[in-house]
């Protein structure tokens, strides 16, 4: 069943109890599964009437509010929009990557992509670069640079991205050669970035987080 918004965010005062020390960070990272390929995508050990994204999208903020974690990445997100409405409220931002080429608009849904968010009172968004995945524009990859809000000297880097889903041989290859390219326009970024800001912005912490669609 469904989960009203007031439910939702009264869950952010046991999130609040055991809340991180002003220099640690809470982290999440999950799949959301996109509007579109939630009937459309052959979920069929689902029970059919939990997957619609009119559903799910109140147990999707309800765990979030849950945990309220510092930084959070999402994948095969296609309300961007919705969400943010929502956790704004709880004192996040965010943005946003959707992917070139989306099978969520072959079942009439928005194009899916990789969406971060983060507590505006934990960290600093610094730099972000939207990136793709090869050079033909497939794939979607978010880059982050954040700095802490009680250790402004301290910087992190977070990398979203959601790589190739099939699992066949095509799949694994499309994957092997997705990573490499991710990895350079990461490198890339920190030295701008550590270049533009200064040797005290380069990251004590580098996080990659995202689907690899890995067995």
């Amino acid at each position: 069943s469904s989960s009203s918004p007031s439910s939702s965010a009264s869950a952010t005062s046991s999130a609040a109890s055991s809340a991180p020390s002003s220099t640690s960070l809470r982290l999440m990272q999950f799949n959301v599964l996109a509007d579109g390929l939630d009937v459309g995508g052959g979920f069929a050990r689902a029970p059919a009437e939990c997957l619609p994204w009119r559903i799910r999208r109140w147990r999707v903020l309800e765990i979030i509010a849950q945990h309220m974690p510092d930084i959070l990445t999402l994948e095969e997100l296609n309300h961007f929009d919705w969400l943010l409405k929502h956790l704004g409220p709880l004192g996040y931002q965010g943005t946003f990557r959707a992917k070139a080429r989306s099978p969520c608009t072959q079942y009439g849904a928005p194009p899916d992509g990789c969406g971060l968010f983060f507590r505006t009172e934990r960290v600093s968004l610094e730099r972000e670069k939207k990136v793709p995945l090869d050079k033909k524009g497939d794939g979607a990859a978010l880059i982050a640079l954040f700095s802490l809000a009680a250790a402004p000297d301290l910087h992190l880097s977070v990398c979203c991205t959601h790589l190739k889903a099939k699992k066949t041989r095509e799949g694994e290859e499309k994957r092997a050669k997705q990573v490499p390219f991710l990895l350079d326009h990461y490198r890339a970024c920190i030295s701008k970035w550590t270049r533009e800001l200064g040797e005290s912005a380069s990251p004590c912490a580098r996080f990659f987080t995202g689907d690899c669609n890995a067995e």
